[in-house]
């Protein structure tokens, strides 16, 4: 009697712990999910391996982060999921939330990659522009360097009309036959940018001299020489960069030039929005 009653308590407890794992396993199906993407694997240590202590509370512990074991009870037993630990996490970069996120996800990863390289692109040109202005301010207050526009086509074809030239401040002892100079036209605010043909001196006065200047596109010399000690010699010239100067001196497009570079230093220099990838559901 006594043998009967103990094989028929034996058949009750394994048919309780089928049942006890069953539950389980839906659980842990139904948490896995929620896990992070860490997709917890639970081994089933055995029903009576860890029996709860009287007293004690039956209950559950989430499954958050990947260092951290967790239990569950079951009628009065205890079974201990086992997760990855933190070196075997997955990593958590762009190439993950893509393969997370799909389409969506790469897109929302690449945006600030991609706001980055223009952001490094314009504080590139704004400092190369930003280095040359400076460069140019202290070379033409150094050396005495100007810049003047040709309006008319005397010098053409190789300064036509339009071009730009970069002119140094010399002394008149310093020049040469073949020079392109220019001088103070007599009776006139304009001056005149011509090639110099003849040098004489000028009795009384060593510093100054005489010069017989002709343009390039002209058959006959300058009907008076110029009586200089002074003048800006041309260094170089770039033939149409003349109408840029005249159109970037204007109110209009300085007031442009301003605005956009302003705009420019603001964008580049203003802080990216964090990037939102989409967790995987």
């Amino acid at each position: 009697m006594r043998r009967h009653r103990i094989q028929r308590c034996t058949r009750r407890a394994r048919a309780h712990r089928r049942r006890a794992a069953a539950r389980v396993r839906r659980h842990v199906c139904a948490v896995a999910p929620r896990c992070g993407g860490l997709h917890p694997v639970l081994l089933l240590r055995g029903l009576a391996a860890r029996p709860l202590r009287p007293g004690r509370r039956r209950g559950r512990r989430g499954l958050h982060g990947p260092h951290r074991r967790s239990r569950l009870a079951v009628r009065g037993h205890v079974l201990t999921p086992v997760v990855p630990s933190l070196t075997e996490a997955p990593a958590r970069g762009p190439a993950h939330h893509a393969r997370a996120g799909g389409p969506v996800a790469a897109h929302a990863a690449a945006t600030p990659r991609r706001r980055d390289v223009v952001r490094d692109a314009v504080i590139a040109v704004l400092g190369v522009v930003g280095i040359l202005t400076i460069v140019w301010l202290v070379a033409s207050a150094a050396l005495g360097l100007s810049i003047i526009v040709f309006v008319t086509g005397s010098m053409g074809p190789s300064l036509p009309t339009g071009s730009a030239a970069v002119v140094r401040e010399v002394a008149a002892s310093e020049l040469a036959v073949g020079d392109i100079v220019t001088v103070p036209r007599p009776n006139s605010t304009a001056p005149v940018t011509h090639r110099v043909v003849a040098i004489d001196g000028v009795p009384g006065n060593a510093q100054a001299r005489s010069l017989v200047l002709r343009g390039d596109a002209n058959t006959i010399d300058d009907p008076d020489p110029y009586i200089v000690e002074d003048v800006r010699r041309v260094m170089v010239g770039a033939p149409g960069a003349g109408w840029v100067v005249i159109a970037a001196k204007t109110p209009a497009a300085m007031g442009g030039i301003t605005l956009v570079v302003a705009a420019a230093v603001a964008w580049a220099l203003w802080p990216a929005p964090a990037s939102r990838v989409p967790r995987p559901q």
